[in-house]
């Protein structure tokens, strides 16, 4: 589905939130960040930022069950990405999410204390 800017925020949670989360991963790949490849490049225009809110929420998948993030949902979906480490910031400190993704997925996370947390692992590839 081809999409301007303005929808990307709208296409790339409701394909992670449908299961397509390959789709989205390749949407945020094929997008030209390089003046070189885009000629009318520019990264002043919040509507095009959506992968920095998507890559926590979604692809890490740290998301607050209630609000002040007493509870936190981890939910990573990494589709094809063989590894991936990332800090994601919260009122009560980082939550660090480290994935490696094979046949048998390691998945680590440290969480600021007295959190509480949903954990659902990712599905295998």
């Amino acid at each position: 589905m081809a999409c301007s800017v303005y929808e990307l925020q709208i296409l790339l949670e409701a394909l992670y939130q449908s299961g397509k989360d390959g789709h989205a991963l390749v949407a945020m790949t094929l997008e030209a960040w390089n003046p070189k490849v885009k000629l009318n490049l520019t990264l002043s225009h919040a509507w095009a930022a959506a992968p920095a809110n998507i890559i926590f929420r979604y692809l890490f998948g740290v998301r607050p069950l209630v609000p002040g993030d007493t509870s936190i949902l981890i939910a990573p979906q990494p589709s094809t990405l063989k590894w991936m480490r990332g800090k994601v910031l919260t009122h009560h400190g980082p939550v660090m999410v480290s994935l490696k993704n094979d046949a048998r997925p390691q998945l680590e996370i440290k969480l600021p204390p007295g959190r509480h947390v949903i954990l659902r692992q990712p599905a295998v590839r």
